[in-house]
Parts: structure tokens; C-alpha cells; sequence
């Protein structure tokens, strides 16, 4: 397995990362993406959901290079209220199973912790399984389902894994 760098998002990153998501994404929409799934998720919008800022969050967006070439893209976010949210992961289809989703998450973790971060949120396509597993391993469990949410036919199981809990007054 040729040897993996993780880094910080750059705006010339956007149009790897935009068909990396676009061809990793096919799979959950069996296939064939919705009209408006790749305007949603162009370079420029790359670049904006990457780079955007709000005073009340914290965005991290990550890709993953292998010989200099863009093969994943991960982004999540700290809300200063101590909510964190894996928003999306990636990886090029030629290179899943080498541990890149792992090593964005050991970084999306370290963000996390640092950032204050007590709970961090995401959602799987409850009939993807692989991406299901990633999350159980990781730590995620499940809080709950959302029916026919992307589209009809299409549920969503929202996953959860506290970083730290409240300590109890006595």
C-alpha cells in the first residue's frame, strides 16, 4: 500500500475532492446520483463548505494524498457549544481498505478534542454497511433513523460517540 499524507484542505484541492465524492457516492445511490447531488457538491461549493466561516464553529477539511494525488477528503466542524459533526468522508474507490478513512478520523479526533468537543454527530445511509462498520468500530453508536431521508427508500441512521462526559456535581 503506497504510503498516505493527510493535510488541510487548499482551494486547488476542489475539483479532485468534487469527483472523489461524486464516484464514492454513487455506490449509496445505487449508482446513478441524483440531478442535483453534483452542483451540491461542485468544486466551488467545495471550497465554500471548506473554508466557510461562522463565529460560533470551527471547520476542519482534510484531504489525503498519495504520491501528490487527491485521494480522499474528510470535513467536520466543532460548535463552541461543545457539538461536533462529521459531515463527510470520501476516499477514492482504487484505494479503500488502506486505513485512509482511519487516519481522517484520528485527525478528525485529535480537531475534536482540541476544539472542546464533548459529542460528535453524523448520519450513514443505513443500507451502506461498509460505512456503517467504520463508525461501530470507531466508536459510534447508533441514536436514531431517519426514514426516506435523501429520497424515498433511502434511511439514514444517525450515530454518535461522546469524546468526554459531563462530570457529575455530588
Amino acid at each position: 500500500m503506497p504510503e498516505i499524507t493527510i493535510c488541510e484542505f487548499k482551494p486547488g484541492d476542489a475539483a479532485d475532492v468534487s469527483r472523489i465524492i461524486c464516484e464514492s457516492f454513487k455506490d449509496v445511490f445505487c449508482g446513478k446520483l441524483p440531478e442535483y447531488f453534483a452542483p451540491s457538491h461542485s468544486p466551488e461549493k467545495m471550497i465554500e463548505m471548506a473554508l466557510s466561516k461562522d463565529p460560533y464553529e470551527k471547520r476542519m477539511a482534510l484531504v489525503a494524498l498519495s504520491d501528490g494525488k487527491v485521494i480522499g477528503y474528510a470535513r467536520g466542524t466543532a460548535h463552541v457549544c461543545g457539538l461536533g459533526s462529521w459531515e463527510t468522508v470520501a476516499v477514492d474507490p482504487d484505494f479503500r481498505k488502506g486505513g485512509v478513512a482511519s487516519a481522517f478520523m484520528e485527525r478528525m479526533l485529535e480537531f475534536w478534542r482540541k476544539s472542546g468537543t464533548r459529542k460528535v454527530s453524523t448520519c450513514v445511509t443505513a443500507s451502506n454497511t461498509r460505512a456503517a462498520l467504520f463508525y461501530f468500530k470507531h466508536g459510534f453508536t447508533v441514536e436514531g433513523y431517519r426514514k426516506d431521508h435523501f429520497a424515498p427508500g433511502m434511511d439514514e441512521i444517525i450515530l454518535a460517540r461522546f469524546l468526554w462526559l459531563y462530570a457529575q456535581n455530588t
